[in-house]
């Protein structure tokens, strides 16, 4: 990235640097701003994903001030464009998570707590910035991405002094059980077994509708083991695997692929190839129920096996 000094100084974070070459030398945040959208992000996002709070203390006020004359010149835009309903247009392609949610993902919780401190007292807080926004298009918010995630901490610090919503969905009707149990088969290093006894425990989010698609999702047999428990409290004795009996999944092989008259090896290998392609993505190619249920584990196998970081 071909960058100016005060680009530089941003990257390297070098606070005293870049606050000397705006604030004395004149150096021009605008140019700046134009230049981190060359490469697809800003100087709001880049302070929020790399954890700079120095630079957050000084560029939030600027950024806040500049959006705000942005909206005021731009009254006739109203009718289409509201900056405080959408944050994925305005040529941020590709980008759907707001500068809060970038901060939730990489567990800055000093980030997260110095912008909602910033707009307590200043009315409504703009989507791009509030814990609770859910993006138009995967319908995530903070909580289901701290979740997701895997951080505990993050969590908990979201639930106990944010008032952060952990009871909706996602555009793929997934709440943050669900998308922990997909998460937690992911990455077993992280701490989803704490985050869903917390779930349950604490937050109280409600299971029954969906606990057969958690189920199926686990694979952690400690938090298995637990929920297991939790639905016997409630009357549910179904196990993990009689679930698993239940929408019992059905690979097949197109007919084009191997004929019953031509069982050559190159067929056969390329059929192998295929079934361990699905084994280890856990692609569904069929299902069969009684009730056709399986909605919300297919859409959070689509979801969390594309191995988003």
């Amino acid at each position: 990235m071909n960058v100016s000094l005060l680009g530089y100084a941003l990257l390297n974070d070098r606070f005293k640097a870049f606050k000397h070459l705006h604030c004395e030398i004149g150096a021009s945040l605008e140019a700046l701003e134009d230049l981190m959208e060359k490469y697809n992000t800003s100087i709001i996002e880049f302070i929020c994903t790399k954890g700079l709070i120095q630079f957050l203390h000084y560029y939030l006020p600027i950024y806040d001030k500049n959006q705000f004359e942005k909206k005021n010149k731009e009254p006739n835009c109203t009718g289409t464009f509201d900056f405080d309903q959408t944050f994925a247009i305005d040529g941020k392609m590709g980008r759907i998570l707001t500068p809060m949610q970038l901060a939730v993902e990489k567990d800055h919780i000093n980030i997260v707590s110095f912008i909602l401190d910033y707009y307590v007292n200043k009315g409504p807080i703009p989507n791009e910035f509030s814990v609770n926004y859910q993006d138009e298009i995967t319908g995530q918010n903070c909580a289901m991405i701290a979740c997701r995630k895997g951080s505990f901490r993050m969590v908990k610090f979201l639930f106990e002094h944010c008032k952060a919503d952990f009871h909706s969905v996602n555009l793929r009707n997934e709440n943050v059980l669900v998308i922990t149990a997909a998460a937690s088969k992911l990455n077993k290093n992280k701490d989803h077994y704490k985050i869903f006894v917390y779930l349950i425990e604490t937050v109280k989010v409600d299971f029954y509708a969906v606990y057969e698609d958690i189920l199926l999702l686990l694979e952690d047999e400690k938090i298995i083991k637990y929920f297991q428990t939790i639905l016997e409290q409630y009357g549910i004795t179904e196990s993990k695997s009689f679930i698993e009996g239940k929408f019992k999944i059905n690979y097949f092989t197109p007919p084009n692929i191997i004929q019953a008259n031509d069982m050559s090896s190159n067929n056969l290998q390329f059929c192998n190839s295929i079934i361990d392609d699905e084994n280890k993505q856990s692609v569904l190619s069929d299902i069969r129920s009684d009730d056709g249920r399986m909605t919300v584990f297919f859409a959070s196998i689509l979801s969390y096996f594309d191995r988003s970081s």
